[in-house]
């Protein structure tokens, strides 16, 4: 009986903390504070509200920053960048370059040279123009009875650019 409270008290704090991060995302996300002018823009929102809601007139902020070597800051910062992503725009329109393309019967999309039938209105919302590539790998084909498959090619991106 006391492990399935022990248990049932774990998933409750679970779900509670989700729900508050998720409340915590969603209020960022309303004020126009994720990802919206760079790298680290939601650090850079917490220190302001920080230093005008919690005034620090002792200077501990700094002497913890100090004793920590930089560690205090540096794990919030990025922490934070792990929700502070790029936004993806919100208006897409036809991509002229997909028209124009010569399309064979059965292609696959990923092999063309203009993959995505959409692109968005503003230049500087486009992701291609927005996220860099950091790592990239290539998975080789083993199995030749497959005719029309080739390598597969893989781009991780997960930063924007700054």
């Amino acid at each position: 009986m006391i492990g399935v409270l022990h248990v049932s008290a774990h998933l409750a704090a679970a779900l509670i903390l989700m729900l508050l991060l998720e409340l915590g995302v969603e209020m960022c996300i309303q004020h126009k504070l994720l990802g919206t002018s760079g790298y680290h823009t939601l650090y850079q929102w917490y220190r302001s509200v920080e230093s005008e809601h919690f005034p620090d007139p002792t200077g501990l902020r700094a002497r913890i920053e100090q004793w920590t070597f930089g560690l205090y800051p540096a794990c919030i910062k990025y922490f934070m960048s792990a929700f502070d992503v790029p936004e993806v725009p919100k208006k897409w329109k036809l991509d002229p370059e997909w028209d124009r393309e010569p399309k064979q019967p059965e292609q696959m999309s990923h092999l063309r040279k203009f993959p995505s039938k959409w692109s968005a209105s503003a230049s500087q919302q486009d992701p291609l123009n927005t996220v860099k590539i950091v790592d990239q790998f290539v998975i080789r084909q083993t199995d030749k009875t497959d005719v029309g498959a080739s390598d597969a090619s893989v781009n991780i991106i997960v930063a924007p650019f700054a």
